[in-house]
């Protein structure tokens, strides 16, 4: 394929998608808490999650601001 040459993942990419992966890990895990709960869920276990993962993004604005002014 044409242009595959240039798709080379750089030493600075993989600290970038480190950073993506740090900031991604929590919402995998609370993801998988909540498929667990019940059959059906319930809408305070949604809360108590949402809390939890806005107080994660919280403390990591820093560095989504960086990444985000990375990519554009």
């Amino acid at each position: 394929m044409p242009g595959l040459e240039y798709d080379i993942i750089e030493p600075d990419d993989w600290s970038y998608l480190a950073g993506i992966a740090e900031i991604l890990s929590p919402f995998e895990l609370c993801t998988k808490e909540l498929e667990g709960k019940r059959q059906y869920g319930a809408l305070y276990d949604v809360f108590c999650v949402y809390d939890k993962l806005l107080a994660h993004l919280e403390e990591h604005k820093v560095c989504i601001a960086i990444l985000s002014s990375e990519l554009g």
